[in-house]
């Protein structure tokens, strides 16, 4: 007869070997994603249309382990993209190839759209270090996020309000509460390899 400890031994055994076998393509994932960053920022929207597609066909096929993570990508990049056209609105950031809806505002250019829906795949596996450790996403949200829209910023040919401080902290604000936000929703619902939130 099967034993209630033995039960949770087995669990916390498949657990692990979960942890193992999805770690080859979590890093896989984290460097598809490097990879059509570049794409995006420095080639034609066409080129960054093609990579991204490609990145979400083996992302389908080799990545997502429940289907609900396809929820959390959309929504993802639906908020995302919600907030960046806000800051192109407000002259916070001025993307390169803005589509103008009216004459005070715009939304963001193709290429930055594709580079969101990009960055949400990897909120499952690519960035699987940063489940659970919700101040780390605060604190990479807040410092290294900002350093990447400026890169992107200067490799697109984009610009942004001046002093270009103000954009840093402007972005290193939003982020910080974005991103362990919305890995701690993902944890919630169980889209994680981690049981429960740590308290």
């Amino acid at each position: 007869m099967t034993t209630s400890s033995d039960e949770e031994k087995e669990s916390e055994a498949n657990h692990d070997n979960l942890n193992i076998n999805s770690m080859p393509s979590d890093v896989g994932n984290a460097i598809f994603f490097q990879i059509a960053w570049f794409i995006c920022v420095a080639s034609p929207e066409i080129i960054a249309i093609i990579a991204v597609s490609m990145l979400l066909i083996i992302h389908s096929r080799f990545m997502i382990r429940d289907n609900r993570e396809w929820l959390l990508i959309m929504g993802f990049t639906t908020s995302g993209m919600m907030i960046d056209s806000v800051l192109q609105t407000l002259g916070v950031i001025q993307f390169s190839g803005a589509i103008a809806i009216t004459e005070n505002v715009s939304i963001l250019p193709i290429w930055m759209m594709c580079l969101w829906l990009a960055f949400s795949t990897t909120l499952i596996h690519g960035l699987f270090w940063l489940h659970g450790r919700f101040k780390f996403a605060m604190l990479i949200g807040g410092f290294a996020v900002p350093v990447s829209y400026y890169g992107g910023l200067i490799m697109s040919r984009s610009s942004s309000i001046e002093p270009v401080w103000i954009m840093l902290i402007t972005v290193g604000a939003i982020w910080a509460l974005l991103l362990p936000s919305v890995l701690f929703i993902a944890q919630k619902y169980g889209l994680t390899r981690l049981r429960q939130i740590p308290s």
